[in-house]
């Protein structure tokens, strides 16, 4: 395996079992999945990044995209997918994508149902056929084209399709995602996904049961050490004048290495929080109802870990009629995880940024006993 330009720093394991999937996928002629999850900074996007680097330094040819969380777009569409695996581009013309949506899937339905999903104008006798197919005939359908796609991807020599960041995509998005994971064609391709823990994806979905999951842990001391050193050096500044920073700043981040890059570079490394979470902690925030959002700002003032009785406390104060129902939106949001009674924020800075972006609860007549106990919570 010839080594990538840009290294990956801990991730020889990771690297190794997606290397070996690619291989038991061409050696078997099978499709295979992989799933990669993890919090955000945790270095599932580098760890493709290199996968892919690696990929085209032995000539293999990979389909990627990556999911992007922005104001206007999230760089994502069924229909882009589509184009990029069928390789269709805004030059060709209407009667060429018709013509090779004909060649590639195996019935008129399909093919008329690729055109619609890639935004192509339809006759009326198309709109009306489409219109007269209930949801388990589409789901038939959508089944189908998968498996005409995987063929298709395996005759031109595709070895991968990458898309990264499951978690920011819509359910029907999703949907058609599943179908590409569930295919019976014999194509030697290897399907990388990855996600953060939320949403449809706080816990593994049951149609990803048989893909080969891969959870992304936090790094070791050492590693971030060796990143932080490199990250210093690349800016012209010597590692061992910053030794402290370097050991605060590790201490702070636990294991997260885009964390530790940003604070590495921020003004106040001891009280600055990486800007990534602190967009995300926002964003996540406005996106929740007022109730939960109002829970996770009291459970931040309370420290990490809070247990169910802490959680009713602050249900009460907040006159929550349906906590149990809040348990589920502060876990789908990825902010929080359960082991048994028990709760924690996932990273002890996402709780310092969302009581960083909270701090009037307390003038507001609130004032949460402080947590004396150490909870034995193990790492998501």
């Amino acid at each position: 395996m010839n080594a990538s330009p840009e290294t990956c720093y801990g991730r020889e394991w990771e690297l190794q079992q997606l290397h070996t999937l690619l291989n038991h996928a061409e050696t078997e002629c099978k499709t295979k999945v992989a799933f990669l999850s993890g919090m955000i900074g945790i270095g599932k996007t580098c760890l493709l990044g290199t996968f892919t680097k690696q990929l085209a330094t032995n000539n293999k040819t990979v389909a990627n995209i990556e999911v992007c969380a922005t104001p206007h777009s999230k760089g994502f569409s069924i229909a882009l997918l589509l184009k990029l695996l069928l390789k269709i581009s805004e030059a060709d013309s209407y009667d060429d994508v018709k013509n090779k949506t004909q060649l590639v899937f195996s019935s008129t339905k399909s093919a008329v149902r690729v055109l619609y999903l890639m935004n192509y104008a339809l006759d009326s006798n198309q709109m009306n056929a489409l219109a007269n197919i209930n949801k388990n005939q589409l789901d038939e359908i959508d089944a189908h084209i998968a498996n005409d796609l995987l063929a298709y991807l395996g005759h031109k020599k595709v070895s991968v399709v990458a898309i990264d960041g499951l978690h920011l995509l819509t359910h029907d998005e999703v949907t058609f995602i599943r179908h590409l994971t569930q295919v019976k064609t014999s194509a030697p391709v290897l399907i990388v996904l990855t996600a953060q823990n939320n949403g449809l994806f706080t816990y593994l979905p049951s149609w990803l049961s048989s893909a080969h999951s891969i959870p992304i842990k936090e790094l070791d001391v050492p590693t971030l050490e060796t990143i932080a050193k490199n990250t210093l050096a690349k800016q012209g500044v010597c590692p061992h004048k910053y030794r402290e920073k370097i050991d605060l700043a590790i201490r702070r981040i636990n294991g997260n290495p885009l964390f530790l890059n940003q604070l590495l570079i921020a003004p106040n490394i001891d009280s600055s929080l990486p800007e990534k979470l602190t967009q995300s902690i926002k964003s996540t925030l406005d996106e929740m109802p007022p109730d939960a959002c109002a829970i996770l700002k009291l459970a931040s003032h309370n420290g990490q870990h809070f247990d169910s009785k802490q959680l009713h406390q602050f249900s009460s104060h907040k006159a929550i009629k349906f906590p149990l129902c809040m348990v589920q939106k502060l876990l789908k949001s990825g902010l929080v995880t359960q082991t048994t009674e028990h709760f924690s924020f996932v990273h002890p800075m996402v709780c310092e940024a969302i009581k960083h972006h909270t701090r009037d609860f307390e003038d507001h007549g609130y004032k949460p006993q402080q947590n004396r106990q150490n909870y034995q919570v193990s790492r998501n």
